[in-house]
C-alpha cells in the first residue's frame, strides 16, 4: 500500500464566513420580492436541493459550503451563479492544480462522519480548520482517479438508495390503501353515527413549573409519534396544583388526540390507551374521547380515527379551511361508520395482519437504505485509507 502524503487544511484552504446580513437566510419572501433566475441552495438538514431562485447572487465560482443547520453538513458547489441560506460558511482552495474541490468534498465527509459536532462551537473558519485537521493529499490524477471510482459508485448507491426508499413507501402506502378500502366499501347493516353520541370529550390541563401538589405521570403530544397504543412506560411525570379529579385521568380505551401544536401535521393524530396501572393524566395540548357505548370496539374506533379520510375531515374542521387547534366540537361532528361489534372484530384482525406485514416490508427496506449508508461510508474509509490507490 502506498504511503499518502497528508497536507494540514491550512496549507489547502482559505475558509470564511458568509455575511449576508444576519443569520444568512434569504427568505421565501425576499425571492418573492427580487425574482430572477439565480438558484438559491438551502443547507437545511432534510434539504440540501434547490429553495428557489432569486435575482442576485453570492458567489460565482466553485466552493465548499458548510451549514450551521442541517447538523453542519458540507456542499460541494459546482463553479456557476448562486446563492445560499442557512449556511455558515465556505472553503476555497487555494491552489487548484494540487487540490480538486471534489476529492477535497469526499475527504471533508469522512471526516465529519467521524466528528461530534456541536455547532454553537464551530460557527468560525478557525474552529473549521481545527476540527478537520489534515487530508491525505495524492497527485492530483490520483485524486481524480478516486473520484471517478467514487462518483460512479455513488450514483449505483444513490440508484438503489432510491428504489429501496420507494419500496418503503409503497409498503406504508400499503396500509393505508387497505385502511381505506375498509371504510370505503361499507356493506349491510353499517350506521354511521357522530362521535359526539358515541364519547365526551375533555380538554387535558395545563401545568407550570411552578405547580405543587402529587407527582404524576403525564402523556403529552411529543409521546404520539407513528404509535398505535400509547407509550405508558415511557412517560414523563408533573406536579399539578392539589390533586386531580379522575375525569382529569385516563383510563383503558379512552382515545387521545393532538389539540393544538406548532407542527399542523400533527393536529389530529389519535392514540388509544391501553391497561392503566396507576394514575396518569395528560396535557393541554391534547384532548381525550370517552366511549360511553359499547356498540364501537375501541381498536376499530382509532383505526378508523387514524385513515386519511378521518385525519382530513378532522383538520378540515369541516369546512375545507385548515385548522390550527382541534376542538371538542370538530370531534363531536365526525361522523363515524360502524358494523356491529362481530364484524368490528374482525375488521380489526384483517387490518391487523396487514399492518404487520407492511411494517416487515418497511422494516426491510430501512435495513436495506442503513446496509447502503454503510457501504458509502465504507468506500470512504478505503478512498482515504490508500485503499483505492493505484500502483
Amino acid at each position: 500500500m502506498k504511503a499518502v502524503p497528508v497536507k494540514s487544511l491550512d496549507e489547502l484552504i482559505d475558509c470564511g464566513l458568509i455575511e449576508l446580513g444576519r443569520g444568512n437566510i434569504i427568505s421565501k419572501k425576499d425571492i418573492a420580492a427580487c425574482p430572477g433566475t439565480y438558484p438559491v441552495y438551502s443547507s437545511a438538514k432534510e434539504n440540501d436541493g434547490k429553495f428557489g431562485e432569486y435575482g442576485k447572487f453570492m458567489f460565482n465560482e466553485e466552493l465548499i459550503t458548510w451549514s450551521v443547520d442541517g447538523g453542519g453538513r458540507l456542499f460541494h458547489r459546482p463553479h456557476h451563479k448562486f446563492s445560499v441560506t442557512n449556511v455558515g460558511g465556505t472553503m476555497r482552495i487555494l491552489d487548484t492544480s494540487v487540490l480538486s474541490y471534489r476529492y477535497l468534498y469526499y475527504a471533508l465527509t469522512i471526516r465529519h462522519a467521524e466528528i461530534a459536532f456541536d455547532w454553537v462551537l464551530k460557527a468560525h473558519p478557525s474552529t473549521i480548520r481545527k476540527l478537520y485537521k489534515d487530508i491525505p493529499l495524492p497527485p492530483l490524477p490520483e485524486q481524480q482517479r478516486i473520484v471517478a471510482i467514487l462518483d460512479e459508485a455513488f450514483a449505483g448507491i444513490a440508484n438503489a438508495r432510491a428504489a429501496a426508499e420507494q419500496n418503503r413507501q409503497n409498503a406504508r402506502a400499503l396500509f393505508e390503501s387497505h385502511l381505506q378500502s375498509v371504510f370505503s366499501q361499507r356493506g349491510e347493516g353499517w350506521v354511521e353515527m357522530p362521535f359526539g353520541e358515541l364519547a365526551t370529550f375533555r380538554n387535558g390541563i395545563n401545568f407550570t413549573k411552578s405547580s405543587r401538589g402529587q407527582s404524576i405521570r403525564i402523556l403529552g403530544v411529543k409521546n404520539f409519534q407513528n404509535n398505535f397504543w400509547a407509550p405508558l412506560n415511557e412517560l414523563e411525570t408533573v406536579i399539578p396544583d392539589g390533586m386531580l379529579s379522575d375525569s382529569d385521568t385516563l383510563e383503558e380505551n379512552d382515545l387521545l388526540f393532538v389539540r393544538s401544536n406548532g407542527n399542523p401535521e400533527l393536529i389530529g393524530r389519535c392514540l388509544l390507551i391501553g391497561a392503566v396501572s396507576e394514575r396518569i393524566t395528560y396535557s393541554g395540548f391534547t384532548i381525550r374521547a370517552r366511549l360511553h357505548t359499547q356498540d364501537v370496539v375501541p381498536q376499530y374506533l382509532c383505526h378508523f380515527l387514524k385513515s386519511n379520510k378521518a385525519r382530513r375531515e378532522m383538520i378540515d374542521g369541516g369546512n375545507g379551511a385548515n385548522i390550527k387547534n382541534l376542538n371538542q366540537g370538530t370531534l363531536s361532528r365526525l361522523v363515524i361508520p360502524f358494523p356491529d361489534t362481530s364484524n368490528q372484530v374482525a375488521l380489526v384482525e384483517q387490518l391487523e395482519a396487514v399492518q404487520q406485514e407492511a411494517q416487515r416490508l418497511e422494516a426491510l427496506y430501512q435495513r436495506k437504505l442503513e446496509a447502503l449508508d454503510e457501504l458509502k461510508q465504507s468506500l470512504l474509509h478505503q478512498a482515504f485509507s490508500g485503499q483505492l490507490l493505484g500502483n
